[in-house]
């Protein structure tokens, strides 16, 4: 069975792991247009070629599966090509955004005398295996009602920001999860007659999108009810199937199906009889799955490896697919009636005030653009350029998010770096670009479209609109301190690691450093690169992850003696700095690292921040040799679970280096100087968060 991926994105890993694993099945080549990451996953999983496109794909590696693993407005053209080229197709849930082209896949499949798999993984997962075989057997009875919940917060799920594939359903992020509640219903229930509900947002998206969803699903053999939440915690989905003989209750996350029915026993004693039945099925069951832990054998995949590998057998054995394009559409129907597919988007307009209104100052200055400007150092760099005159226009993500910028004098423009048609025009009339928008957290695909494309999307309209100069705002936590001697001082000959060892953060921000200066070098605009140490001050995290790793409130562990210096600045001097990047004449080209003359120490840190606030925050040092463990335990994790680590042992040994920071180059070329000593700024931020958490 020659299998070909189309996709190399995030859940590639899990369909290139079940390949792997299936006895007679060979993965021939993977697709996408972006090669870097393409080779990557070849690389790791010993593919032999890659392509630029499945039309490529299909003439040269001749695969009899092709896996569809990219955003649904594209799964039809791609599906329809796959399964007219002869191959049996897998396709990523959902099937398809409209109802036209989730018909135009099944009449493909038909056509061709081909299998269409939809990956409805939940079907797969093993408390839904088992609840299966309960229902099959008759032993529950007949399915009368089921509820399907998913609590998603999507404050620990950053991957999902702005450019995700998501934000284009008529939906957004919540329809995409739907799926997946949804799914459980159809299979349970079978096709709906009809979908009712209700969707509400404000709380945690920008821009009114929903974030909340409830409905009711009148299936052909019951009642269903979803909800869907991006707020509520922990993450965790559940299912209740109402039977005649018992009700399952399936927590599909931590894998456990438990079971009620009435026991031949006085009502009285059956309420302290089930809470026992119940805690031993419990107990049960969370020791089997640690067993399977033990023994490798757990699914991490949410059901993705178990239902392509139920594919593969079914199209080894001549039978239909296990979750063929008819329940596909029923999933997709139930979508569109929530979510119709001509639903007006409640986004913003792209200016809430014209360029008109911008207040100036000083004659005939000429407006500075910030991005990112209604983050911490976005909003303060705002501010300080209103302060000296200087007409700005900032761009956010909603009109909410601009509201203080605007009491500024701040032209407001709502827009995302992951869509370069919202920049159009931006850089209009402007003089500097400062750039300090990111995606700061998530995938490594989150990066690209938001760090790196969205940062050539801005360079190309700044370039386009004549701006003078392009400041870019970028890290010092991309020095690959693992790699220099012990005690070396880091200046800007150092070179950026771009291997990602250092995380998705680090790696991106070196990567958009390159195209800002790449444009330099071609004359087209003045790029230069401010690199500020560990912001500090009021109003931002006074546990940064390079002085010690926060547990819950007031509660921090501190990693090794204490002794290493933090490269730290406070905020105030890295505004000065920006502001000179985009003022001081003839620095084109050149990259500064901004650090303050003062020399902090973890432990001096967190002495400084227990005093004033009162031996309020307790601290848990942790030996070096602990905080090894753990970055070796959390990359044999993400092994076994075909997963990114959350540390790995080189960022351990990079947080864990002793080394000296030097700023002369700003000193000597930009005249820079810290005007507000650090320990003074930091106790001011200390005091504020002591206000803040007393209030509280």
């Amino acid at each position: 069975m020659r299998v070909g991926i189309v996709g190399s994105g995030m859940i590639s890993g899990h369909h290139l792991s079940a390949a792997a694993r299936y006895s007679g099945a060979e993965v021939v080549g993977i697709a996408d247009p972006d090669a870097a990451r393409a080779r990557a996953q070849a690389e790791r999983f010993k593919v032999p070629q890659i392509f630029t496109g499945l039309t490529e794909m299909m003439a040269a590696a001749r695969p009899d599966v092709v896996h569809i693993l990219t955003p649904p407005a594209t799964h039809a053209s791609l599906a329809v090509e796959a399964l007219d080229g002869g191959a049996h197709v897998y396709v990523e849930k959902p099937m398809a955004v409209t109802l036209a082209d989730g018909e135009a896949m099944a009449a493909a499949a038909s056509r061709a005398g081909r299998q269409l798999c939809v990956g409805h993984c939940w079907l797969y997962t093993p408390a839904m295996t088992q609840a299966r075989e309960l229902l099959e057997s008759g032993a529950a009875g007949d399915v009368l009602q089921a509820s399907s919940s998913f609590s998603f917060d999507l404050r620990r799920h950053k991957h999902f920001g702005e450019g995700h594939w998501v934000t284009a359903l008529p939906g957004g992020v919540v329809e995409d999860l739907a799926a997946h509640p949804v799914s459980l219903l159809v299979r349970l229930l079978g096709a709906p007659a009809s979908t009712a509900a209700a969707v509400r947002g404000g709380r945690t998206l920008p821009s009114g999108q929903d974030e909340e969803m409830r409905g009711v699903i009148d299936g052909e053999r019951g009642l269903g009810s979803i909800a869907v939440s991006l707020g509520a915690s922990p993450d965790v989905a559940l299912l209740d199937i109402y039977c005649s003989r018992m009700l399952l209750r399936l927590n599909l996350s931590s894998m456990v199906l438990t079971v009620e029915k009435e026991l031949p026993v006085p009502r009285k004693l059956a309420r302290g009889l089930t809470n026992l039945h119940l805690a031993a099925q419990y107990v049960g069951q969370t020791a089997s799955a640690s067993w399977q832990l033990v023994r490798r054998r757990i699914d991490g995949s949410y059901g993705v490896i178990p239902l392509i590998h139920a594919f593969y057998d079914a199209l080894a054995a001549g039978r239909p697919a296990p979750v063929g394009p008819e329940e596909g559409l029923q999933v997709v129907r139930v979508l569109r009636a929530i979510w119709p597919e001509n639903r007006p988007r409640r986004t913003p307009a792209a200016a809430t005030n014209p360029a008109s209104v911008i207040q100036s100052d000083v004659a005939g200055a000429k407006p500075a653009l910030v991005t990112g400007a209604s983050g911490f150092l976005g909003a303060h760099l705002v501010r300080a350029l209103r302060a000296r005159g200087v007409p700005v226009r900032a761009l956010v993500r909603s009109v909410e998010r601009g509201a203080e910028l605007r009491k500024l004098g701040a032209e407001i423009r709502v827009g995302d770096l992951a869509r370069p048609e919202s920049l159009r025009g931006l850089a209009d009339g402007v003089d500097v670009v400062y750039h300090l928008g990111s995606a700061m957290h998530g995938s490594w695909q989150a990066f690209e479209r938001v760090d790196i494309a969205g940062t050539q999307a801005l360079l190309d309209e700044a370039i386009r609109a004549g701006a003078r100069r392009f400041v870019y705002a970028g890290t010092v936590s991309g020095y690959p301190l693992a790699a220099l001697p012990e005690g070396s001082t880091v200046d800007e000959t150092v070179p950026l690691d771009t291997t990602g060892l250092l995380g998705n953060y680090a790696r991106a921000k070196a990567v958009a450093e390159e195209r800002v200066l790449a444009a330099n070098r071609a004359g087209t605009i003045e790029g230069v690169i401010v690199r500020p140490g560990l912001v500090c001050g009021a109003g931002t995290s006074v546990f940064p992850p390079y002085v010690c790793q926060k547990v819950k409130r007031d509660l921090v562990l501190l990693f090794g003696d204490g002794r290493l210096p933090v490269p730290f600045t406070y905020v105030d001097n890295a505004i000065d700095a920006l502001i000179l990047g985009g003022t001081v004449p003839g620095i084109g080209g050149e990259s500064f690292n901004i650090i303050d003359d003062d020399v902090v120490t973890q432990r001096e840190y967190l002495d400084l921040l227990t005093r004033i606030t009162r031996g309020r925050v307790r601290i848990v040092r942790v030996p070096r040799a602990a905080y090894y463990a753990i970055g070796a335990l959390s990359e044999l994790a993400a092994k076994v679970l075909k997963k990114e680590p959350v540390t790995n042992r080189y960022r351990v040994r990079t947080r864990l280096r002793t080394m000296g920071w030097s700023s002369a180059k700003a000193a000597r070329v930009l005249g820079w100087r810290p005007r507000m000593p650090l320990r003074e700024g930091l106790r001011r931020a200390f005091e504020s968060y002591a206000a803040d958490a007393s209030a509280g």
